[in-house]
């Protein structure tokens, strides 16, 4: 197949899983480097399939990357992009339950350190 976004978006996440940290790096950079405006990603993870913007879907798959390079040390970097990706599209749903979870890590680590 030839390159293309699409393509790069579903390596990086197969990479991500297999925990190939440095292909998914290399297939997100290309996916954002040749995004365009108009592409859009389907995400079927409710009832109803839903389609949001193939960038918001390439900036939270770069946050993954990041929480899974270093989950401790990246917990800003990686609520940043799924910020990010919500701000091209307020309704995806997978990044603002990613980002709801990742935040009550956080304030719980919060409040472990408070206590010690």
């Amino acid at each position: 197949r030839n390159p293309n976004v699409y393509l790069a978006y579903e390596m990086a996440d197969m990479k991500i899983q297999i925990n190939d940290l440095v292909g998914a790096k290399l297939n997100i950079d290309y996916g954002l480097a040749n995004v365009k405006d108009d592409m859009k990603r389907t995400f079927y993870e409710r009832q109803q399939p839903y389609e949001t913007s193939m960038k918001a879907a390439l900036l939270y798959m770069k946050g993954l990357l990041k929480f899974n390079e270093n989950q401790a040390a990246n917990i800003d970097t990686t609520l940043q992009l799924f910020n990010d990706a919500l701000a091209i599209d307020p309704n995806f749903n997978m990044a603002k339950i990613s980002r709801e979870a990742l935040e009550a890590q956080k304030a719980q680590k919060a409040a472990a350190a408070k206590k010690e």
